[in-house]
C-alpha cells in the first residue's frame, strides 16, 4: 500500500466514524466517541499527506514535522519522555 492509499484509507475510516456518530445521535445516543475517532483518523491522514508533500514524516497527534523519533512540542510526549 502506498502512502497515498494509506491516507485515503484513513479518510475513509474517518467518514465511516462520522456516519456512525450521526446514526447514534439520530437515535438520541452520544456520538462523541465516533467524532473523536474521526478526528484522530483525519489527523493521521493529514500527517501522511504532509509527508507526501514535504518528503518528511509528521506527527499524527500535533501534525507537526518530526525532528526525530519524538515530537518535542507536543504534550503527549513530554509526559512520557520529558
Amino acid at each position: 500500500m502506498t502512502t497515498r492509499e494509506s491516507a485515503d484509507h484513513w479518510n475513509t475510516l474517518a467518514d465511516d466514524e462520522l456516519r456512525w456518530a450521526s446514526y447514534e445521535e439520530g437515535r438520541g445516543h452520544y456520538g462523541g466517541v465516533h467524532r473523536n475517532r474521526a478526528e484522530m483518523f483525519r489527523k493521521t491522514a493529514r500527517s501522511l499527506e504532509l509527508e507526501i508533500e514535504t518528503g518528511k514524516p509528521h506527527c499524527t497527534v500535533c501534525v507537526g514535522p518530526h525532528l526525530n523519533q519524538h515530537c518535542p512540542q507536543a504534550p503527549h510526549n513530554r509526559s512520557r519522555h520529558g
